[in-house]
């Protein structure tokens, strides 16, 4: 998020936060645990300082991060594995990423597959879209083809389906 508005505008934002919210998110790290409701009001306070949508902000964040993240050696290891195999081990970056929810995919036919995510009853719609374009990002490092409407998001009480066409 820095990089898109720049090291003051981003500073200024994170200014708006109140201060236990600022010192945990300050206190992040690659190898630490952020709440997800601390995320969430940072990406507010950002998004409301470049005058755009909070969960498209944190959908197109997270998507660049997962593609990034995975560039180099990963996406060679990543071409090489089926669009199931693929989807299921997005299950361990779930887990590291959200303190809620059990994750699962469930193959439906070639080329799709379905991810599952039960008992998040309260999953933010930040978190939906986040989750969705996380995965989009790794079927795109992975080299399959790119198309709108690629990840499609339902919400049924605590369980959460995501119909991903990696076609």
């Amino acid at each position: 998020m820095q990089r898109r508005c720049g090291a003051a505008r981003f500073e200024r934002a994170l200014e708006t936060l109140p201060s236990v919210v600022r010192e945990e998110y300050d206190q992040a790290t690659a190898l630490g645990w952020t709440q997800q409701a601390t995320v969430r009001e940072a990406t507010r306070a950002v998004a409301l300082e470049l005058g755009v949508d909070p969960i498209e902000l944190a959908a197109q964040v997270v998507e660049e991060s997962v593609a990034q993240s995975l560039r180099g050696v990963w996406s060679i290891l990543v071409r090489n594995t089926s669009d199931e195999a693929l989807v299921s081990r997005a299950a361990t970056i779930f887990g590291k990423s959200f303190d809620a929810g059990k994750f699962r995919a469930e193959a439906l036919t070639a080329g799709r597959v379905r991810v599952v995510i039960e008992g998040w009853p309260q999953a933010h719609d930040m978190d939906i879209a986040s989750i969705a374009r996380g995965i989009v990002a790794i079927l795109e490092v992975a080299g399959r083809r790119r198309r709108p409407g690629r990840v499609t998001a339902l919400r049924e009480g605590a369980r959460i389906l995501f119909d991903v066409d990696a076609t």
